[in-house]
């Protein structure tokens, strides 16, 4: 079984590899399949990993609205608009 550790290696992995690949705009996410697959792939690995952290680190960590992260992991995103929120802000 994995360290909660490794799964925060992860969480920063990914965060990091979506927030340098992250398009400028929703247009250019759109035309990107392949960019597309990738973040819906980062940010479901994410979501795995968040869901897989222990009790015991959540109680720790109060302030996060643990509750909401673990749905990326089990979403289907065969509707990119799910992914609007990442692309609407700059980078």
């Amino acid at each position: 079984m994995r360290s909660d550790q490794e799964r925060l290696r992860d969480i920063v992995e990914h965060a990091n590899l979506i927030s340098t690949h992250l398009p400028a705009s929703r247009d250019e996410l759109d035309a990107d399949v392949v960019l597309t697959a990738a973040l819906v792939r980062w940010v479901g690995i994410i979501g795995e990993a968040t869901a897989r952290l222990s009790g015991a680190f959540r109680k720790s960590h109060p302030d996060i609205p643990w509750q909401r992260s673990p749905a990326c992991a089990t979403t289907s995103y065969t509707d990119t608009s799910r992914l609007t929120p990442i692309c609407s802000g700059s980078r």
